[in-house]
């Protein structure tokens, strides 16, 4: 783009200087841009290159102009001599005159140390002329260092001549603009001294702090009186007319912030935002904020038509739009195409597009012909005027179009419109937990059925509501949240009591959820042998949270379901209790159940161990699945713990083929 908005401005340069000569003077000629921070510079450049006067009605920042630079590097060398790069650049200005072949032989000369130590080295070795009269005239300005920083800018001006060296000695709108910018450098140091901080090195400070933060300081802007071409937005040109109006770099998107930010606010919408999700690390946007996004983008629209007729009305004589496209071509031809089939006067065609020459070219291409130039617009310049194809003359031209390739356009319109999803794939739900899965839960999904288990969060109590009682349910709950947090070792050696108080003193627990724990089951469970296996782990993860794809025909008990979903995944979610690899190298999923035994199973170990496998097995063979996945291995052992029974009960591995 930079490259394009180069040649697009050197080619409005020879332009113009082919119409000074015709007669026009500069100051009946005006460069109208939408974004002037984008190009404005650029097109300053070209026309300097012309020695054409011209006035950028953009104020531009003050330390990006060359001569203010210069100035700037000098203050910093009297301040600090060892900065090696304003030290460089205030011997290469043109107050110095260093060339670069003498700055390379004063640092090769002496390759230790800074480059000024090198300069005093090589002047008083070699008898350098250049170097003794800048070591001199450093001399004196470092005595005034301590004066007020701008009876030294003032210095500088009068001893280097720097007026004349910056503009060359020549007069002009540019050459007024950087006299008023050194006389503004001069004036900003004045009021700097007038406040609390004083002196050279704290007025540097203060600009680069200023610069730092991104602000900027304003620089001169040019007399309205001087005859020279004058570049300015479309917003500025609002009242004023021109006998000759440049419409330039009119492919430049219109801008789109105003539509990205989190927190959009508007009279008519009023305020939306996009959603922290629960980690808070990332945000999804919603309905009402694109919805809003939408409406501004229209708004944004319909003003933007608005300033491109200001920009269009301000010519009297001869109104010339110029735009710099990598593939022009290409937008001719798209913009074609949206005239056929949609029309002039359609606002979809305006709407689809982010720029003013596709919405000059669609309103215009069905009675006018474009006027291409290649690149090399240095050496040849195409005359509209006296072309009968450019848009300065209506012609007509029917359009030709490639019947074979709109037929074979609608053709496949057709057959992607004709296809139909597989219906049973899309009964498959997108995510579930592992607590809503079954055997046969395809089979009969509905509408009842949650998509995840984010919706199925059962509403908190507040901390104020509190129960005579606590239920079984928070028993459990309190239990399962010390076993994920307990430490097996200090459990052994200090017991269930101060374990529970470290967990509480540690913040892993709340004390409501202390008093809650099940102490007497967990005192029994010290006892077990697989607390031994736990303690002894070679490795074990707790509460650990799972996202796994399984195929989802193994959801369905009809074959033909199963022989449709083949190649279809469910994405399942889950919590498992505990897994650890024990001392003998064996993977082994860990349930812990804090169900109470109906009274007829209690008296036999067998049918209670059942009761329990029949309950859990669908869960713990989920487990199993996405264990296996996860792991790249076999699980060997997958085992419940019942509290209420105070034993662990395996699951044969069998029964889960």
């Amino acid at each position: 783009a930079p490259e394009r908005r180069e040649a697009e401005a050197n080619f409005v340069a020879k332009r113009i200087s082919e119409l000074i000569k015709e007669g026009y003077k500069p100051n009946e000629i005006c460069i109208l841009l939408r974004s002037a921070s984008r190009s404005a510079a650029i097109f300053e450049n070209s026309l300097e290159k012309l020695n054409i006067s011209c006035k950028n009605q953009v104020v531009k920042d003050l330390f990006v102009n060359p001569e203010v630079l210069v100035v700037m590097n000098i203050l910093n060398v009297i301040d600090n001599p060892s900065r090696d790069i304003y030290l460089a650049g205030a011997l290469k200005s043109p107050i110095f005159n260093f060339s670069l072949s003498e700055l390379v032989k004063i640092r090769r000369y002496s390759s230790e140390g800074s480059l000024f130590s090198a300069l005093k080295k090589y002047t008083e070795d070699c008898d350098f002329a250049k170097g003794k009269y800048f070591l001199k005239k450093l001399e004196e300005f470092r005595k005034l260092s301590l004066e007020p920083v701008d009876k030294l800018i003032w210095k500088i001006y009068c001893d280097t001549h720097v007026f004349s060296l910056a503009t060359g000695g020549s007069e002009g709108a540019s050459v007024s603009e950087k006299k008023a910018n050194l006389l503004m450098l001069y004036d900003y140091a004045r009021k700097f001294e007038s406040g609390r901080f004083k002196g050279l090195y704290s007025f540097i400070r203060y600009i680069n702090d200023v610069l730092e933060s991104g602000a900027s300081f304003e620089g001169a802007a040019s007399s309205d009186t001087d005859n020279a071409v004058r570049i300015m937005t479309i917003h500025q040109s609002k009242g004023l007319e021109f006998p000759i109006v440049f419409l330039c770099d009119t492919s430049g998107d219109f801008s789109s912030q105003d539509q990205k930010e989190s927190v959009l606010i508007d009279r008519n919408y009023l305020t939306t935002m996009k959603l922290s999700d629960k980690t808070g690390l990332a945000t999804y946007d919603t309905v009402m904020r694109r919805a809003e996004a939408l409406g501004i983008m229209q708004k944004n629209c319909d003003e933007e038509i608005r300033v491109l007729y200001v920009a269009l009305t301000r010519a009297v004589n001869k109104l010339i739009i110029t735009s710099s496209l990598s593939d022009p071509n290409k937008t001719i031809a798209d913009c074609r195409a949206l005239i056929k089939y949609s029309g002039i006067a359609n606002g979809y065609a305006y709407k689809i597009n982010d720029n003013y020459i596709s919405w000059i070219l669609i309103a215009s291409l069905d009675r006018y012909k474009p006027n291409i130039v290649e690149d090399n617009v240095n050496e040849k310049i195409i005359d509209d005027s006296d072309d009968n194809s450019s848009l300065s003359t209506p012609i007509q031209t029917e359009a030709v179009y490639d019947e074979a390739e709109i037929t074979s356009l609608e053709e496949e319109f057709r057959k992607r419109f004709s296809f139909e999803y597989n219906k049973q794939a899309s009964l498959v739900p997108a995510k579930l937990s592992v607590s809503e899965l079954y055997p046969e839960v395809i089979d009969e999904f509905n509408e009842s059925l949650k998509l995840s288990d984010d919706s199925s969060e059962k509403m908190i109590k507040p901390s104020f509501v509190s129960e005579t009682r606590a239920s079984s349910a928070d028993k459990g709950t309190a239990t399962h949240q010390f076993m994920q947090f307990c430490s097996f070792s200090l459990l052994k050696e200090n017991g269930v009591d101060k374990e529970i108080s470290r967990l509480l003193n540690e913040g892993f627990i709340d004390s409501h959820t202390s008093e809650l724990i099940e102490k007497e089951a967990i005192n029994r469970f010290l006892y077990s042998p697989l607390f031994t296996s736990l303690r002894d782990a070679e490795f074990i993860k707790r509460e650990l949270r799972f996202n796994v794809k399984l195929p989802a025909k193994l959801f369905s008990s009809d074959e033909k379901i199963k022989s449709a979903l083949e190649n279809e995944t469910l994405l399942v979610q889950g919590i498992i209790d505990c897994l650890f690899i024990d001392s003998e190298g064996n993977l082994t999923i860990l349930d812990y159940k804090t169900d109470r035994i109906p009274y007829e199973f209690r008296f036999s170990e067998e049918e209670s161990n059942e009761f329990l496998i029949k309950r859990h097995f669908n869960q713990l063979s989920y487990y199993r699945l996405a264990c296996e996945k996860m792991m790249c291995r076999r699980v060997d052992r997958v085992l419940l713990y019942s509290f209420s029974l105070s034993r662990a009960i395996e699951i044969p591995i069998e029964r889960f083929s």
